[in-house]
């Protein structure tokens, strides 16, 4: 279990790196897609939820609104 949370936050960590580099013009657009639909696998991660609400308070509003804009599949479970 605890690995299991050691890597998701890495992820995240992963993630929020690629966002910056994203949007300093230093990533292509095509890449940040694909790393993009990769998120969304990450974000339905339905037991680390309670992991991604406390990360997000750190992000930049910028990349929160891409995180929320998909349906959240865990909130109706």
């Amino acid at each position: 279990i605890a690995a299991g949370r050691n890597y998701f936050h890495l992820t995240l960590f992963i993630y929020e790196n690629d966002y910056f580099k994203f949007s300093q013009g230093l990533m292509p657009s095509d890449v940040w897609e694909a790393k993009l639909a990769g998120l969304g696998f990450y974000y339905d991660q339905f037991h680390y939820g309670e992991i991604m609400e406390v990360r997000k308070s750190f992000f930049s509003q910028d990349l929160i609104d891409i995180i929320d804009s998909p349906p959240d599949k865990c909130a109706d479970v």
